[in-house]
């Protein structure tokens, strides 16, 4: 199993980045690993990241081959939600600059698994701009 959650994690990294590229945000790096999680069908995973102010973020997931859809949403430090992307598809990216310091939460829930449980990973990406 840890072997495969291994493979998991360098397929992720691969896809995060080659996805940004495709979205034509190649000029921004990775802040941290990726974050994965393996979840069923209407699972969701949350993760806290500390993001600065000013600067410019692009949240990305990412999903194995058994899935077809999973979901993203990002809230500030007081639980206010500030954006989204709950569009159809296995890959959604949503696009935020940091108004204010400090923890924000992710949440990424999985909509579409063709087994009992499917890989997810979530990236966070920077640019100092």
């Amino acid at each position: 199993m840890a072997a495969a959650q291994a493979g998991w994690s360098a397929e992720a990294r691969y896809r995060l980045a080659e996805s940004l590229t495709y979205h034509g945000r190649g000029g921004m790096w990775a802040a941290g690993a990726p974050r994965t999680a393996t979840l069923g069908e209407d699972g969701a995973a949350e993760y806290r990241v500390r993001l600065v102010p000013g600067r410019r973020y692009a949240i990305h997931g990412v999903c194995g081959e058994r899935c077809s859809d999973i979901d993203l949403r990002l809230f500030d430090p007081g639980g206010r939600e500030l954006v989204r992307d709950v569009e159809a598809g296995p890959d959604p990216l949503i696009e935020v600059r940091a108004g204010i310091p400090g923890v924000y939460r992710v949440r990424l829930v999985m909509v579409r698994c063709a087994g009992a449980a499917c890989n997810t990973a979530l990236g966070v990406f920077s640019a100092a701009d």
